[in-house]
């Protein structure tokens, strides 16, 4: 099971509704006859099925003269097709459906390389200059901090003691950092674009306080002088924090792959509230990821 949950689609998470429709109740020797009869004229939508029993779905449109047709009544039906599992038992639950599933492409990335990454880029987080940072572009050591403890930076936001884990001070390190004013974070905090087919860091940068210095955008500026791809097609992008607006149509320019995220904004959001990667009005959409709850504690 992955570590990360995608971000599903509004259709996805829509509950099913019900329509009025006129039905017919037909006598089983009487039903092959009856649907040959109606099929050609009273059309239905392709997920609704024909038949419940004894009872014949003839049309969706309640205002069909119907007085020449036997036993009418009228039914409910879902009005829109069921897209998810859930939806379909709902639905089936109604009036029989045929179910078309959304295809979902699985994501291969393994645990272990995403985790990687968000322990890396959470740690990097909390440094005010990258530049100052010794960091690999090999994903599977992107930030060397064997000498955290004589980190000026670090020195100054929390007091050392060699008697607790990495863990247990990088927890105090952070808690520290973030109750200053000065440290307040202005976008996702740290980005990382990385090419996951080869395992290769392209770039990675941090925040500032500038709308046109915020990292992604920095990240996607950096990539777009590589001549080997157009601008970040076949890459993916990992950050501590949902991107803003602005952040979030860079990447649809610059075609990123795939968006991996350790918090979602949950109240506004630019693709967790208004789905900006999925928008059929735009001509590059593409997955959201959101690191699940019960991981985040190891991060």
């Amino acid at each position: 099971m992955s570590v990360v949950k995608r971000l599903v689609t509004v259709e996805e998470e829509k509950q099913i509704e019900t329509i009025k429709a006129i039905a017919c109740e037909v006598n089983k020797e009487e039903l092959s006859t009856f649907l040959q009869k109606i099929s050609a004229t009273y059309k239905i939508p392709k997920y609704l099925k024909r038949v419940k029993n004894n009872i014949v779905l003839v049309s969706l449109e309640t205002t069909l003269n119907i007085s020449f047709l036997p036993n009418t009544l009228v039914v409910d039906v879902p009005s829109t097709q069921p897209i998810t599992r859930e939806q379909y038992d709902q639905c089936k639950k109604i009036w029989p459906c045929n179910f078309y599933p959304k295809k979902i492409e699985k994501l291969e990335l393994p645990n272990t390389l995403i985790l990687s990454v968000f322990q890396n880029i959470y740690k990097i987080n909390n440094f005010i200059n990258l530049n100052e940072i010794n960091y690999s572009k090999d994903l599977n050591n992107i930030l060397d901090l064997t000498d955290y403890k004589n980190d000026l930076f670090i020195k100054n936001n929390v007091q050392i003691d060699n008697n607790i884990s990495e863990k247990q001070f990088f927890y105090q390190f952070f808690t520290n950092v973030n109750k200053k004013k000065e440290n307040i974070l202005f976008c996702c905090g740290t980005a990382c674009i990385i090419d996951t087919s080869n395992k290769k860091v392209i770039e990675i940068s941090k925040d500032t306080s500038h709308i046109l210095e915020h990292a992604i955008f920095k990240c996607i500026e950096k990539v777009s002088k590589n001549k080997e791809t157009y601008l970040c097609t076949g890459y993916d992008a990992f950050c501590v924090f949902e991107p803003c607006i602005s952040c979030g149509m860079a990447l649809v320019h610059a075609r990123i792959q795939r968006l991996f995220s350790i918090f979602p904004n949950k109240h506004s959001g630019i693709f967790s509230v208004h789905r900006l990667n999925q928008n059929p009005n735009i001509n590059h959409r593409f997955e959201v990821y959101f690191l699940k709850e019960k991981y985040k504690k190891n991060i």
